[in-house]
């Protein structure tokens, strides 16, 4: 794919737009591009892709070492290296593939794989930052009108679901050792994302 001109005669490069709907953010991929090698550090680094047959492959470098490498707070250097993998099996559905490898928070690479399903009919919605935060005046939602379950209802959730442990202390509940906010008597909400507890076909407790 070659590059193409703007109507001002500015050259640009083919890419891929993405955006960061839980930050309100976006980023951006060239393809056919290069990383640059002395980058200045970004919250968000630099970011090329390039397809490897079916597969797009996306590699970002030039993090600062401010910033999280998760939303659990496990710290990043500035030599993290993040490569992506985009895999799409049929209509619908996506495979994706995350690598990080920083030598100065790692002893060794982590891979993540994870399936991605495309969900028709609804819409990217962004959340509010707290840095700066002005809209809390705003909310028409008060801290009373939070879901309150009793330790007995919390108490039924604890265990082990695989390799997700959630456990209960004080009266709370953790998966991860993240607290985890009560949105109704299944759903929980956490840093980690959103969590429902239901029963399978035989009766056991699961979590999704």
């Amino acid at each position: 794919m070659p590059a193409s001109l703007r109507s001002d005669g500015v050259r640009v490069h083919p890419g891929i737009p993405f955006g960061f709907p839980s930050e309100s953010a976006f980023g951006f991929a060239g393809i056919l591009s290069e990383l640059p090698k002395d980058p200045n550090p970004t919250w968000r680094g630099y970011s090329v892709g390039h397809w490897e047959e079916e597969t797009l492959v996306v590699e970002t470098l030039g993090f600062n070492d401010v910033g999280w490498l998760d939303r659990v707070g496990h710290p990043r250097s500035e030599n993290l290296r993040v490569t992506e993998r985009f895999r799409r099996i049929d209509f619908g559905h996506m495979q994706f593939q995350v690598t990080f490898d920083d030598p100065e928070t790692l002893v060794r690479p982590l891979t993540i794989s994870l399936p991605v399903q495309y969900m028709p009919d609804t819409e990217m919605l962004e959340s509010i930052c707290n840095e700066n935060e002005r809209d809390r005046a705003h909310f028409t939602s008060k801290l009373s009108d939070r879901v309150k379950l009793s330790a007995g209802t919390l108490a039924k959730y604890a265990g082990t679901y695989g390799r997700i442990a959630v456990s209960l202390v004080d009266d709370r509940l953790y998966v991860l050792g993240v607290r985890m906010f009560p949105q109704s008597e299944t759903k929980f909400d956490s840093r980690l994302g959103l969590f429902e507890f239901s029963l399978d076909a035989a009766k056991r407790r699961i979590v999704s």
